[in-house]
């Protein structure tokens, strides 16, 4: 097989090395279409659970393609060694299966949905003949042989689940995996290519031939069945001619000698002209930018701190997202993103380094979903085995003393979410951190940081360009003299109006820029190598706010609770004592996860909207609510399908707006 290759390609070097006809050499990639026909077992050996029959997927290839023209413009020899990705998927349902069912204490049937998934990567080794009818016309039409090898890649995993009734699991599992490995069943792949292919010429030298090919199998994938694996290819090459321009062949009409003229002033040429080099012309007509007004506010947030960490079902291991990268002596609490996730997933190093300030103990109670074990000691003992999972990073990473960390278990949280919903079970699965000193759970505050908005979401460039055919490229710059704050290339589709997002990060930069020297510059290339610039002002008018703002950020709530909790109520004591002043006005909006019916949930977050404003008018009771609303499940800031996603959005907002007394 590894000698293929050479057999193939070795006569048309040695043919081509003697000929004058045009020989090219180049790279060919696209993309693979597979579709699959078998009666593969999907117990091996055994045909009474059913087969796996048709299947298709999607892969691609690249590698090395050599063309020899044996007669001109009309008959090619084309040797192909490439690099073949063809998977395969296969499904197949089947009902005469029984399961026992606790909640019945019985058997039941029921519907699997069983699955064989493979990565097969191939070297392919390949012979064309292409025929050109017209000369006219650069279409070929191709046959040829192809022979593979597997030797790459041959790896299967097959799987089953339970798809009716929905919610039972094979031996505790969801989806049980019943084989997987290397495929050691797999034929010598042999094949007949039929395909269609373009010649389009970019220079004397270059070529790039779109191509469209369908292999049809001479033998089966696999020894034990019948299976047909049919491959559609399409895909490109890029071609370049190994002759010398000056070898190219001259065509000759039989019974005349080629004429040589050697009146130069006569001499037609039969190059492309050149390009106009008139360097007076102008490319950029006018240019016109809009205007930027910044508004700065002055913003203090808190964000309460989640002492959840969840686990995958099964798994004690701690998730590599709650692990800090890096070493602990760099970290600080205060250089933490303005992001209620980003935070979140740092909670074990925040909670490591206050331990560490405070010398203060905390404990570690791990939990389960009830279920994804079956006795109650096996849970007990995964319940521990999660809390000693994060009770050794502490350890290891932080070097916390093992005294300040008590670990407790239970099968369940004292508080656990609905296990009705599956993903109640995935929130149950969880960690828990607690300590008798609350500063070691105490919220992150961000203080008097800057937050900035702009007047319009883009910034929009109006350009005339002139002559607009012999532009190869148009630079767009915004730069202050010391500092470039933007700098794209343009390398097509030249529009009159260039539009740039203006997104927090470039806000802030252009608010903190130089703005009396603030430029934005066109550049345009020609495709003759021309350049013109033409700059003009960027006017950013950068306004105070006449108001000072304050956040908290998130108050969270376990499922379906309204009652403010402790924890929460001392968060809200601090927050109110700081913020709230005689001329302030709040905001108040609660919210729920996507969990539940959703009038129930609308009904929920204004429950809790009400709870915290009642609260809050406790402490201060001239307090001036400009709004207490609840929004249910609409428009969530967080992702519902993680558990820590869902809890972020059981919350209430409470923003505090201050007049700015000069």
């Amino acid at each position: 097989m590894k000698y293929f290759l050479l057999i193939i390609l070795l006569p048309i070097f040695l043919i081509s090395a003697k000929s004058q006809n045009s020989t090219t050499l180049g790279v060919a990639t696209g993309v693979n279409f597979i579709s699959n026909e078998t009666n593969y077992n999907i117990i091996p050996g055994d045909t009474c659970c059913g087969e796996f029959n048709n299947g298709s997927d999607y892969g691609f290839y690249f590698g090395l393609n050599f063309e020899h023209e044996f007669l001109t413009d009309f008959l090619f020899l084309q040797g192909r060694a490439i690099f073949d990705s063809r998977p395969v998927t296969l499904n197949s349902t089947t009902n005469d299966y029984s399961v026992y069912v606790p909640q019945n204490n019985r058997y039941e049937k029921v519907d699997i949905n069983n699955n064989f998934n493979a990565t097969l990567n191939y070297f392919t080794f390949g012979v064309n003949f292409l025929i050109q009818p017209f000369r006219s016309l650069p279409i070929r039409f191709g046959i040829g042989y192809e022979i593979s090898d597997a030797s790459i890649t041959n790896e299967y995993e097959q799987t089953r689940r339970i798809v009716e009734p929905s919610g039972l699991m094979i031996n505790g599992v969801n989806e049980e995996i019943v084989n997987s490995g290397n495929m050691d069943d797999l034929t010598t792949s042999q094949g007949l290519s039929l395909g269609v292919s373009a010649k389009i010429e970019l220079d004397k030298r270059i070529s790039v031939n779109p191509e469209f090919i369908y292999r049809h199998p001479i033998n089966s994938l696999v020894e034990s069945s019948d299976w047909t694996s049919r491959v559609f290819r399409a895909g490109a090459s890029i071609m370049i001619s190994l002759n010398s321009i000056e070898d190219e062949p001259i065509d000759i009409i039989e019974g005349k000698k080629p004429i040589i003229e050697e009146d130069t002033e006569n001499i037609v040429s039969n190059e492309e002209p050149e390009i106009d080099t008139d360097t007076n012309k102008e490319f950029i007509k006018s240019l016109s930018i809009s205007d930027v007004i910044v508004t700065e506010t002055v913003v203090t947030q808190t964000y309460p701190i989640l002492p959840y960490l969840f686990f995958d079902e099964l798994e004690s291991e701690l998730d590599n997202k709650y692990k800090l990268t890096g070493t602990t002596a760099n970290f600080d609490i205060q250089d933490l993103d303005k992001n209620s996730l980003s935070i979140y997933y740092r909670i074990l190093d925040i909670v490591a380094y206050r331990i560490n300030k405070y010398n203060s103990p905390i404990t570690i109670t791990g939990f389960t979903d009830g279920i994804e074990v079956k006795d109650s000691v096996s849970q007990i003992k995964l319940a521990q085995n999660r809390a000693t999972s994060v009770s050794n990073y502490l350890q290891e990473k932080w070097g916390i003393d093992s005294k300040l960390i008590n670990i407790d278990y239970n099968r369940l949280p004292d508080s656990p979410t609905s296990s009705e919903y599956k993903e109640g079970l995935a929130e149950n699965r969880r960690v828990k951190i607690s300590s008798s000193d609350s500063r070691v759970l105490e919220p992150i505050i961000h203080s008097e940081f800057e937050e900035y908005k702009v007047n319009n979401e883009n910034l929009v460039f109006n350009v005339e360009y002139e002559h607009l055919e012999a532009i190869e490229d148009v630079n767009l710059t915004i730069s202050d003299g010391n500092n470039t704050y933007y700098n794209e290339t343009y390398f097509s589709d030249f529009e009159n109006k260039l539009i740039i997002e203006l997104d927090k990060e470039l806000i802030k930069k252009l608010a903190n820029s130089d703005k009396n020297s603030l430029k934005a510059e066109i550049m345009v290339t020609t495709q003759n190598g021309i350049i013109e610039s033409k700059y003009t002002n960027l006017a950013v008018d950068l306004n105070q706010s006449n108001f000072e703002l304050g956040r908290l950020n998130l108050i969270v709530f376990d499922f379906d609770k309204s009652e403010i909790s402790k924890e929460n109520k001392t968060m809200i004591d601090q927050f109110i004592v700081e913020n709230i002043k005689d001329n302030s006005t709040l905001n108040v909006v609660g919210s729920t996860d996507y969990l539940g019916e959703k009038q129930y949930n609308k009904n929920l977050s204004s429950e809790r909207a009400t709870n915290v404003a009642e609260y809050i008018k406790q402490l201060v009771p001239d307090a001036k609510f400009k709004q207490i609303v609840g929004i249910g499940s609409e428009n969530p800031k967080f992702d519902n399908s993680k558990p820590e996603g869902r809890f972020y959005c059981r919350t209430v907002f409470v923003e505090v707006k201050t007049p700015i007394i000069d």
